[in-house]
């Protein structure tokens, strides 16, 4: 299915352990099979659900124990089922660098350090049951000042803090004015546009985000607070070696029927999986949430891609 999860070709990879994956190993025992998906990165992962036997399954539950594993300093794994619960509830999604974790995971690249809080963005008004939750796991909030909201598309932060006799652990729950989506579109930078929901992974810009790059998106704000970012930011795109295609960020989007996200479906229940992607009530339904257009930037500089040619053709032309 076209557009809806991103999927990569199985041929040779760094990664010692993908060289069992291929189609003549496909008795595998599930063990083996589980013990392999530790080590897998998330794409590689969604092509390891294919396979016959208890692939699909291992490769749920491996994608969820990593979801668990990034948020376990902030929800204790004995909450994480309710927790999950709530962020259904509240329509929100996880952004921020926890979700950057689950998607580098055993990638070539990994951020520049751990997360050092967990962000969360709910629809506006629906912040109240998340609120309610964090509370009884200990945390206490306070309101920021208006000035800590960098976009229209926030509409109120909370910050929650827990403190323990060796440390703070930080909650920051940002509501939007409208839907979570907004939210995680309106950021200056490309590679803080993904999140977790209930029941997917979302990454729009994944050829960036997965090799732990950024663009910033045209028009934003200066950030003051560059040094403290976990990933690095690239002034372009002009080093790609291959067209941009679905990803191109002089490319217009679309949330309804955005081609270019990768969208990865994980499940709360092994009973409750199908396939990776193909039933309605997974990523699909996050972007369909609110009608955006979007993109990055009005110039592509990748020499391989189309729309560069074009905007110099249009600049020639248009030129006085």
């Amino acid at each position: 299915m076209a557009g809806l999860v991103v999927l990569f070709v199985l041929h040779p990879h760094p990664n010692p352990y993908l060289r069992i994956m291929s189609p003549t190993a496909r008795d595998l025992p599930s063990d083996i099979v589980a013990e392999v998906a530790r080590f897998l990165p998330i794409d590689r992962l969604v092509q390891a659900s294919f396979f016959p036997n208890a692939a699909p399954n291992v490769a749920q539950y491996e994608l969820r124990q990593r979801i668990k594993d990034a948020i376990e300093p902030y929800i204790e794994r004995t909450a994480f089922d309710d927790f999950i619960e709530y962020l259904r509830a509240s329509e929100g999604a996880i952004v921020g660098s926890v979700v950057r974790e689950v998607l580098l995971l055993n990638g070539p690249t990994q951020p520049r350090r751990k997360a050092t809080n967990l962000n969360i963005t709910t629809s506006f008004g629906m912040e109240g049951v998340m609120r309610s939750f964090l509370r009884s796991q200990g945390y206490r909030s306070r309101a920021l000042p208006p000035s800590e909201r960098r976009s229209s598309s926030v509409d109120v932060i909370e910050r929650f803090d827990r403190r323990t006799p060796c440390e703070t652990r930080t909650i920051l729950l940002s509501v939007s004015a409208t839907r979570a989506l907004s939210v995680v579109l309106c950021t200056p930078y490309s590679a803080q546009m993904c999140a977790i929901t209930h029941n997917s992974v979302v990454c729009m810009l994944p050829r960036a985000t997965l090799a732990n790059e950024s663009l910033v998106v045209e028009g934003a704000p200066a950030s003051s607070n560059a040094e403290d970012l976990t990933f690095s930011v690239i002034p372009n795109n002009s080093h790609w070696t291959s067209p941009c295609g679905l990803q191109c960020p002089a490319t217009w989007r679309k949330t309804p029927d955005d081609d270019g996200a990768a969208i990865y479906s994980w499940s709360m229940d092994d009973g409750q999986f199908t396939s990776w992607g193909s039933v309605e009530d997974d990523g699909r339904s996050f972007l369909r949430s609110e009608p955006l257009i979007w993109r990055v930037h009005s110039r592509c500089h990748n020499d391989h891609c189309p729309n560069k040619v074009l905007f110099e053709d249009r600049s020639r032309y248009l030129r006085p």
